[in-house]
């Protein structure tokens, strides 16, 4: 399923036939997968692309790689 995460924003607009065509599986294998992550349906699935989208956005704005370290750090202080 790497087409729906690379492709998380289009998903939002597409039908299950759609989403199918594109990643290159069959409509059954959607609806399976919803089923394995325990969503309501299609509309549900999206959402859920969504919100983990938008998490992981602000999860990459809000994450300082440097932390706890300063650019004026001894080798010692490390």
């Amino acid at each position: 399923m790497d087409y729906v995460i690379e492709h998380s924003e289009d998903i939002m607009n597409m039908s299950a036939s759609d989403i199918s065509k594109n990643s290159y599986v069959s409509v059954s294998t959607i609806y399976r997968i919803i089923d394995k992550l325990e969503l309501s349906g299609l509309q549900a699935f999206k959402s859920h692309i969504h919100f983990d989208r938008e998490r992981y956005q602000k999860e990459l704005v809000s994450v300082d790689y440097n932390y706890p370290f300063r650019i004026n750090n001894t080798n010692h202080e490390l």
